[in-house]
């Protein structure tokens, strides 16, 4: 298994059945995280998916044990007087905009 993470952040993972000279890759059994502030990690079913090679950020080798579905994204306190408003610092776990 394979995840592909996009240049506008979104999470796919799925089986890795081909590419091309363009890095194009076509995944099998593919499905998206979906990442909330509040709730549990979304997935979303897509089966066969290809992503263009020119939107792909990233493309790492996931083993299937590690896939968790109960990650959620916290704010975490921080005691750095650098921090923003209220001394809030947000934790992303996948890129954001």
């Amino acid at each position: 298994m394979v995840s592909v993470t996009t240049n506008d952040g979104r999470n796919i993972i799925g089986v890795l059945k081909g590419y091309d000279q363009c890095i194009n890759v076509i995944l099998d059994n593919s499905f998206e995280r979906v990442y909330s502030m509040s709730d549990d990690v979304q997935i979303e079913n897509l089966g066969l998916f290809i992503v263009r090679g020119d939107n792909m950020y990233m493309l790492v080798h996931v083993f299937h044990g590690l896939l968790c579905n109960r990650v959620h994204v916290a704010p975490s306190l921080e005691k750095s007087p650098t921090t923003s408003k209220n001394n809030l610092k947000t934790t992303y776990l996948a890129p954001h905009p």
